[in-house]
């Protein structure tokens, strides 16, 4: 998950404010799609959803494609690589921490059945390296996290080779090779659907979702530079074909979808609807209420529904959700976040000298 960046290689880039209204729109989507399918798999005797938006899943690729977009923004704007890991690591951290405080916190004193959590599982948490040591999140939601992460430390990697000097023809290179491995990958994969090292494999290559990463670095370019960037749409093709691999048709479609949007948003001077508005307010507090939103819901839907109704009781969670969200985005977000990156500089700055 990525936060808005306020600086680009063009004005176009640094009014980019749709980005946000476009990370409403996913994390909007991502937490419909929680408190109804995967709500009843928690409690299957609730009272069921008058309806089931199982494409609300969906919401994640639109936040990696954003990924892809951002990233390559603030890997521009690095004078050294460390820049870029101290603005990864303030950014992400701090939130994050403090939601899975308050997720724990939310498990422990509602001794919930369908989510318990150790002592030992939680302490592995606060790493945000779970996946990567085979421990399970405490909030399933954390899975993105271990993506976003491979995807931060490929450009980690890239940063420091090239010193920071990013070449576009050298990344457009770079990014083909590695989407054209994500097919074979994702073949294999879907011929193995179980075990831990295909999870691996998937998780370290990203291969699912490297056209999405690379589509979005593209789109990146395009809007940065003004210009029409095939490639863009070439990634994004694989990107479906992947999608159609491990998700079958409908899944296919919904990335195309997702894709299409995009891609439309990139091009347009404007979309009024996402630069101001509900969406655009959802997005500015989307990295919180995303990794708030699921199993703390799910806790207060069971306690609400029996007293409330299912619908009554999704729109009253969605609004302690979102306060809730609110709050940790002015009080950690925000301030937190920014005290850490002052520190870590001022960190590197002593270290050097």
């Amino acid at each position: 998950m990525t936060a808005p960046a306020s600086a680009g290689s063009a004005t176009s880039t640094r009014r980019f404010a749709e980005l946000d209204g476009l990370r409403g729109l996913a994390v909007g989507a991502v937490l419909i799609y929680h408190y109804t399918s995967p709500f009843d798999g928690y409690y299957p005797g609730m009272p069921s959803a008058p309806f089931d938006f199982v494409d609300g899943e969906y919401g994640v690729q639109l936040f990696f494609l954003i990924s892809g977009f951002v990233i390559l923004l603030t890997a521009e704007r690095a004078r050294v690589t460390s820049d870029f890991v101290i603005a990864r690591v303030s950014r992400l951290y701090p939130t994050y921490w403090a939601a899975l405080a308050l997720t724990t916190a939310v498990i422990v004193l509602s001794q919930a059945e369908p989510v318990r959590v150790t002592l030992g599982q939680v302490l592995v948490n606060t790493t945000m390296l779970q996946r990567f040591v085979l421990v399970e999140n405490v909030d399933r939601v954390y899975w993105t996290l271990a993506m976003e992460l491979v995807f931060y430390a490929l450009m980690t990697i890239y940063l420091a080779v090239s010193r920071c000097r990013i070449s576009i023809p050298t990344l457009r290179k770079l990014a083909a090779g590695w989407v054209v491995a994500s097919v074979p990958i994702c073949l294999w994969a879907a011929t193995n659907p179980a075990g831990e090292l295909t999870k691996a494999v998937l998780t370290v290559t990203l291969a699912e979702y490297a056209g999405l990463f690379a589509a979005g670095m593209m789109f990146y370019v395009s809007r940065s530079r003004q210009v029409v960037e095939p490639l863009a749409f070439g990634f994004a093709g694989v990107a479906v074909v992947d999608a159609a691999i491990m998700r079958g048709f409908r899944g296919a479609l919904v990335v195309t979808l997702v894709v299409l949007l995009f891609a439309a948003v990139v091009a347009a001077p404007r979309v009024d609807l996402l630069a101001r508005g509900p969406l655009h307010a959802l997005g500015v507090i989307s990295y919180p209420l995303y990794l708030v939103h699921q199993v703390i819901g799910v806790v207060l839907l069971a306690g609400l529904i029996p007293i409330l109704g299912r619908v009554p009781a999704m729109v009253v969670v969605s609004a302690i959700v979102i306060g809730l969200a609110t709050l940790l985005h002015v009080t950690v977000e925000g301030p937190v976040s920014r005290r850490l990156r002052a520190s870590l500089l001022r960190w590197r700055v002593r270290g050097a000298s």
